[in-house]
């Protein structure tokens, strides 16, 4: 079992537009419980490529991801160490 490897898990998650505020993309770090939500960037042309970006310039690099499950997007990286705020 020694060879598995370990993965800290983000989910990105779409906020759609509301009446007062326009849409956003929320990144949840599940190891540190910890969130960020940031205006969506049309720039990208995803929510999972807005995240990615964010991510990097945090200086954790993605290492896999997974399949859209009920809407949601899952990034996993090897660092546990950088925090996201």
């Amino acid at each position: 079992m020694s060879d598995l490897k370990r993965y800290r898990m983000f989910k990105i998650s779409f906020i759609p537009a509301s009446n007062f505020r326009g849409s956003r993309v929320r990144i949840e770090d599940m190891w540190n419980k910890q969130k960020v939500i940031h205006s969506y960037n049309h720039d990208y042309r995803d929510m999972e490529t807005q995240a990615r970006h964010f991510l990097g310039s945090k200086g954790i690099e993605i290492s896999a991801d997974s399949a859209d499950r009920k809407h949601n997007q899952y990034l996993l990286a090897e660092n546990f160490d950088i925090p996201i705020k």
